[in-house]
């Protein structure tokens, strides 16, 4: 009596996770949580029947093919934004997203380096907007007007910004700040 239910149990788990595998509806997060579930349990019949050893080849292959996708639209998207400076920070985004969600893909190198890219873009732009801004404001008053303020700002550009390609400019503006 026993055997017999404990082998109904293990077809009514195995057909759930059979069923969650092939139902859109769940996320590959959902899917893998199922698979899990049912490839932990002790019921032995899991084993005798190869029950768990099709899960777990079913969820490799679901792995494999949510890589690909994930990294088939990582590409898509890439393409469109790699030029674009307003697209970087939700590149950036995606590329860790992609790196934290599958850290052991063949791809990570690639990854990586695009990763490395969109952080350099993104420090050159907000680089360009902090020095336009700093001219804006130092340009903005008259030379003695609030030049405390004008000084401060320039200091905090160049420490803000220690390798820039702003920093001749921004020293020359406060050599002129100072006369």
């Amino acid at each position: 009596m026993f055997t017999a239910g404990a082998f109904a149990w293990d077809t009514y788990q195995y057909r759930q996770v059979c069923r969650t595998f092939q139902d859109v509806r769940f996320s590959p997060e959902e899917k893998e949580a199922v698979a899990k579930g049912y490839s932990n349990t002790k019921n032995p019949f899991a084993d005798w029947l190869g029950r768990r050893q099709d899960i777990h080849h079913q969820l490799d292959k679901a792995r494999k093919k949510w890589h690909d996708e994930d990294y088939g639209e990582l590409c898509r998207y890439y393409l469109v934004a790699k030029d674009s400076d307003d697209k970087q920070q939700e590149l950036k985004k995606r590329l860790a997203e992609f790196l934290r969600r599958w850290p052991d893909s063949e791809h990570r190198p690639e990854v990586e380096a695009w990763l490395k890219n969109a952080e350099a873009r993104i420090h050159e732009f907000q680089e360009l907007r902090a020095y336009e801004a700093l001219l804006q404001f130092v340009t903005q008053y008259p030379k003695d007007s609030e030049a405390e303020q004008r000084i401060q700002a320039a200091v905090k550009f160049l420490t803000d910004y220690p390798q820039s390609k702003f920093k001749s400019e921004v020293e020359f503006i406060l050599s002129l700040i100072h006369i």
